[in-house]
């Protein structure tokens, strides 16, 4: 049958069958107002998220905010028995890449714990939900890092620049590192490895105030270099790692 034949039959039945004044009203109120309705959702978005974040487990956000009470703890402590600049711009880039190292942590936990489906089941895709927490930890790391380069700068007689050059290096290093080894299936199998590059990393940190002539200013363009590297590292890992997820391979390989 040809569509002109078919088009021609609904012709006929339109004829055949009168449509009523008064129910086609009705029908254009009743659309009019679902279509007002959807341009208006009863629930704006603010307050999904709001009502979202009341429901969600916090327990990982308790022992973030401990681990960020601690480091302050530490840099105090630090302070009082008088240790010297290279240590105390090592322990803090220590603490930089355990920062990053735990944010990652996190996102294995929260996002990849075999519930990752479930998590994504209400309102958003399981890329929104990682994005969105990788926003709002990864800003809170760098405010962290920005109070303690201030504080620290301002006791050590320290450029806040040429710090914040030294705690950025290592923070990218060590996402770099944890965010490699979440992209495997080896790596989201078994924490202990995510663990133990921190460890592993956090070791080497150390050993850094060892270096003659590391922390010298004459030495931060190296630094500098190195962090725009890591800069470039980084941004691809993360866009290769949000690839994967929108396709759906890191949760099948879960």
């Amino acid at each position: 049958m040809k569509t002109s034949d078919i088009k021609i039959m609904f012709e006929r039945a339109d004829k055949e069958f009168p449509i009523q004044s008064g129910k086609k009203e009705q029908t254009f109120e009743k659309m009019s107002l679902e279509l007002e309705r959807q341009k208006h959702p009863v629930e704006r978005i603010n307050s999904i998220l709001i009502n979202q974040f009341l429901y969600i487990d916090k327990s990982v956000l308790y022992v973030y905010g401990a681990l960020i009470c601690l480091e302050f703890i530490v840099v105090i402590g630090l302070q009082s028995m008088g240790i010297d600049t290279k240590m105390m711009i090592s322990c803090c880039m220590v603490w930089s890449g355990i920062f990053s190292v735990t944010s990652i942590i996190l996102i294995d936990k929260l996002f990849f714990g075999r519930m990752a489906e479930l998590g994504a089941s209400c309102y958003f895709n399981t890329k929104q939900s990682v994005a969105a927490y990788m926003i709002a930890v990864e800003g809170i790391n760098l405010i962290m890092l920005m109070v303690i380069a201030l504080y620290v700068g301002a006791y050590w007689e320290i450029s806040i620049i040429q710090l914040m050059i030294y705690l950025m290096t290592p923070f990218l290093l060590s996402n770099v590192a944890a965010f490699g080894i979440l992209s495997t299936e080896t790596g989201r199998n078994s924490p202990f490895l995510l663990f133990a590059s921190g460890m592993f990393l956090s070791a080497i940190y150390m050993m850094v105030s060892v270096i003659p002539n590391v922390f010298v200013l004459s030495s931060i363009g190296i630094w500098g270099i190195i962090c725009f590297i890591m800069i470039i590292l980084f941004s691809f890992e993360v866009r290769y790692f949000f690839i994967k997820v929108e396709k759906g391979e890191l949760l099948c390989m879960n």
